[in-house]
């Protein structure tokens, strides 16, 4: 039985400080100061020097009790300090060895192996933490305990690297990027903290006294915030995408990256249940697409999908999907006509309804808004559905199904017929109105695709197609006839 890396302890009381003994640190000090005591700075530090031994130990005690051994027969892993738990995780279970790095792991050469299984995105095991060459090793291990057990992963081109992102493409990467969430989490912190700093501080005081003396800068001020949040989101995508590289390995495909932060992980090939390639007007422009695949399970607690290709050239994120066995078409079947009749109807009425919406309550609004400013939302809706149109489609042959939806965030996904497990017809009253329908298909992991307005007259044919793997079944004993 193996043993985790002393040296974690330092991180791992770090960590615990920092969580629990900060918040408890502020929480205490409001306290005094309502109690008008001042314990004086000496009894702060001997407090402070006090919870560092007690953590120290507490996790030193922790760090002590595990123990762990990868052998053919599974993972053993016992630990716990007054509860005793040991586990025993047969080989079958695990799926893939993800090992992952902070910045602060990298300094202490240290990293954190999880044992994942096909069962969802969360660990089956976690081992925090060992050294940066224990943790390889023990990857390496489990990659040829894997190739010994399982024959049929034998004979593959170990080691062919499939993609790699250089500086150019990390540039890109970042440049074309868009990252919504960044825009979000700006406009979540300016809703809460910021009335706060904005009353308790000079500078949020005269910033928030030029904005409203001067409503004209207004445009200005949410084009720096717009600036900045791409910015702050292309350093991210930055950071985390620097040194990416996808190889080949017995396994399925190992995946690794990140600047400060390392992680490495491995998408097993048989739990490979579809790509996706995905593109916004911007990257779409210049050709560039990124590529995402899904499995079944979670891989690094993503829901089941990871990055593939961050960015690059559409050609060669195409070639790359073709690496992985699932190849895409490179031209779809827009839906009918009548189905952009549809959109642009649907455009209208939203359009109408928020009119009408303007017009009832233009009154009470803070701004005075005439009841027919909305109908200049006309043209661009009707633009917007047009595009909607266009960037929808499908292509289905005797191998895989190929879809496509979305403007801002384009999704092209590939699913091999081979790994559908449900197919699925909707048509809601409108779409039967001008006879058209949606197919969708499910695969493990919740993965799938879903052919959008179609012609209702190709459902029967496409559907029959889709259920080709399914006849070929015996329901018995689920062996191919």
């Amino acid at each position: 039985m193996r043993e985790l890396a002393l040296r974690s302890v330092i991180y791992r009381t770090g960590t615990r400080l920092a969580s629990v003994g900060v918040i408890t640190v502020i929480g205490l000090r409001q306290l005094l100061v309502a109690a008008d005591i001042d314990p004086g700075p000496t009894v702060w530090a001997a407090a402070v020097g006090v919870a560092v031994i007690i953590s120290g130990a507490i996790e030193l005690a922790a760090v002590r009790r595990v123990r762990f051994a990868l052998t053919p027969a599974g993972l053993q892993l016992e630990q716990g300090v007054i509860r005793r738990d040991a586990r025993r995780i047969p080989l079958h279970r695990i799926q893939r060895v993800d090992i992952a790095q902070s910045l602060p792991l990298r300094l202490l050469d240290l990293a954190t192996v999880r044992f994942r299984s096909a069962g969802g995105g969360g660990a089956e095991a976690e081992l925090r933490h060992l050294r940066r060459a224990d943790a390889v090793a023990l990857a390496e291990r489990f990659d040829t305990i894997a190739q010994e057990t399982r024959p049929e992963t034998a004979g593959t081109d170990e080691g062919e690297r499939l993609f790699q992102l250089d500086r150019g493409g990390l540039l890109r990467a970042g440049v074309y990027g868009v990252d919504l969430r960044v825009l979000g989490g700006i406009t979540a912190a300016v809703s809460t903290v910021g009335p706060g700093v904005a009353e308790q501080t000079t500078l949020g005081a005269a910033l928030l006294r030029w904005i409203t003396a001067d409503l004209t800068v207004l445009p200005g001020v949410v084009v720096l915030v717009l600036v900045g949040a791409w910015g702050v989101g292309a350093i991210r995508r930055m950071v985390r995408f620097a040194g990416f590289t996808v190889e080949r390995t017995a396994e399925g495909y190992r995946y690794s990256g990140g600047f400060g932060a390392r992680y490495q992980g491995t998408i097993p090939a048989e739990k490979l249940q579809s790509v996706q390639l995905v593109d916004s007007p911007v990257s779409r422009r210049f050709g560039y697409a990124g590529l995402t695949a899904q499995t079944a399970g979670g891989v690094d607690g993503a829901g089941g999908s990871t990055t593939v290709v961050p960015l690059a050239p559409v050609g060669e994120v195409r070639a790359v999907a073709a690496a992985l066995g699932v190849p895409s078409a490179t031209r779809l079947r827009r839906p009918p006509l009548r189905a952009r009749q549809r959109y642009r109807i649907r455009a209208t009425a939203l359009v109408a309804g928020l009119t009408v919406v303007v017009a009832l309550v233009g009154g009470w609004l803070p701004v005075v808004v005439p009841w027919w400013a909305p109908l200049g939302l006309v043209a661009p809706g009707l633009w917007l559905a047009g595009l909607q149109w266009r960037h929808r489609g499908y292509h289905l042959d005797r191998a895989r199904l190929t879809t496509r939806t979305g403007v801002l965030r384009r999704r092209t996904t590939v699913v091999p017929l081979e790994k559908v497990q449900t197919v699925r017809s909707r048509s809601t009253p409108l779409q039967r109105r001008r006879t058209l329908a949606s197919v969708g298909v499910d695969t493990a992991g919740g993965a799938g695709a879903t052919a959008i307005d179609i012609d209702a007259r190709a459902v029967g044919a496409l559907i029959d197609t889709l259920r080709g793997p399914f006849v070929r079944l015996d329901p018995l004993s689920l062996a191919q006839r």
